[in-house]
C-alpha cells in the first residue's frame, strides 16, 4: 500500500489544495529555525511542481558529485521526500526534511477541512491524514502563532493518527 510520502509527483499534483496556509506556516517555521531564502523552492517541491532552479540544482549535484547525468523527467519521478532531502542537502540544510513533510501533511486537502481540539489538553491542530506520526499543534483554536511538532504518541498514546479513538478529540 502506498503512503502519501511515496506518491510520485505526477500522482500527487491533483491531490493538493491551493492554499496560502502552508506558505505562511512554512515561512514561520523556517524563520524560527534560522533558515532564510528557500521558502519558494521548498514549497514548489511540496506542491509537486518544483521550480526550474530546484531541478537545475539537483541535476548539477548529481552530475558533479555522483557523475550521473539526469534529465528533468528523472527529477520529476523522484518522490517529494527524496527531492526535498536532496535539495536541502545541496543548500547545507540537514535534518529538516521530516519536519517540513509533517507540516505539509496538515495542509494537504484532507488537512485543511477541520480543526481539532485534543480532549483534556490545551492543544489544537488541523485534521491530519491517518498515517501521520507527528502533528503540528497550537495552544489556541485560531491556530495563531508558531506551532510545535508533537508525536501522535505523546498526544494520543497511539503510533499514528489512524489509530486514534475519535472520542479523544473534538472538531471545532
Amino acid at each position: 500500500m502506498e503512503t502519501p510520502d511515496n506518491i510520485l509527483f505526477n500522482d500527487f499534483k491533483n491531490a493538493i489544495m491551493e492554499s496560502s496556509g502552508f506558505s505562511d506556516a512554512l515561512v514561520r517555521f523556517m524563520e524560527r529555525e534560522g533558515i532564510y531564502g528557500y521558502e519558494q523552492e521548498v514549497e514548489s517541491i511540496m506542491r509537486g511542481n518544483p521550480i526550474n532552479s530546484v531541478i537545475t540544482d539537483i541535476q548539477k549535484e548529481f552530475r558533479n558529485k555522483e557523475g550521473i547525468d539526469v534529465g528533468r523527467s528523472d527529477i520529476m519521478d523522484m518522490d517529494r521526500e527524496s527531492m526535498l532531502d536532496k535539495y536541502l542537502g545541496i543548500r547545507g540544510i540537514r535534518g529538516y526534511t521530516g519536519s517540513i513533510i509533517d507540516l505539509w501533511g496538515q495542509y494537504r486537502k484532507a488537512g485543511m477541512t477541520k480543526t481539532i481540539k485534543v480532549k483534556d489538553k490545551d492543544l489544537y491542530h488541523l485534521k491530519p491524514s491517518k498515517d501521520t506520526l507527528r502533528i503540528w499543534c497550537w495552544n489556541n483554536e485560531k491556530l495563531d502563532g508558531i506551532p510545535t511538532l508533537i508525536p501522535v504518541e505523546d498526544i494520543y498514546s497511539r503510533e499514528n493518527f489512524g489509530q486514534v479513538d475519535p472520542s479523544d478529540y473534538v472538531y471545532i
